[in-house]
């Protein structure tokens, strides 16, 4: 039994995903895209699009998923790490967005709102359950690393949105830096 099935189901649902993500930079309303537009942009037959989605939007719930699979991976490695926990996870969700970038801007605008608050949950229960465990830190201390949290995560999804003035480097950068002079 060869792997080439299997190959071809990945490359399949790769370039369903890349022509959902341009037809959305195009037509920019996800409600003037079609399975036939997704079908003749990935050079693929209806059947090939029902195998793996039954509609066009099982194809955002899969690209909200990886984000947020993104995201719990770069908490995971942060948690794992022994440098600084904050620097560590802001620079692999950094990394990790910046590798991306093309596929989150072209869809940033359809994912509801209650992924960007899941993943600040994430973030928050992140430093909950690692940083505050192992340092002593007063209520003060506390709300100012949720404000904090919240407010990069914010200013993320701010700068995909395209309503933040700033560069994404320069974000990353400016994130570590409050997140070092909090932690």
């Amino acid at each position: 039994m060869s792997d080439k099935p299997y190959i071809n189901a990945i490359r399949s649902k790769e370039a369903i995903k890349k022509a959902f993500r341009e037809l959305v930079k195009e037509k920019k309303d996800i409600n003037a895209i079609s399975v036939s537009d997704i079908t003749k942009r990935a050079g693929i037959n209806r059947c090939t699009f029902y195998n793996h989605y039954k509609n066009i939007g099982e194809i955002l719930d899969e690209l909200e998923d990886n984000l947020l699979n993104d995201f719990v991976l770069c908490l995971e490695s942060a948690m794992d790490s022994t440098d600084d926990f904050g620097e560590t996870l802001i620079n692999d969700v950094t990394k990790k967005l910046k590798d991306k970038m093309s596929k989150y801007e072209a869809v940033i605008n359809y994912i509801p709102s209650y992924v960007f608050v899941n993943l600040q949950h994430k973030f928050l229960d992140a430093i909950n359950n690692h940083y505050l465990k192992e340092h002593c830190v007063d209520q003060q201390k506390r709300a100012q690393l949720y404000i904090l949290a919240t407010g990069i995560s914010t200013c993320f999804v701010a700068y995909f949105k395209g309503k933040l003035r700033t560069s994404f480097d320069e974000l990353a950068k400016t994130s570590v830096i409050l997140i070092k002079k909090c932690l």
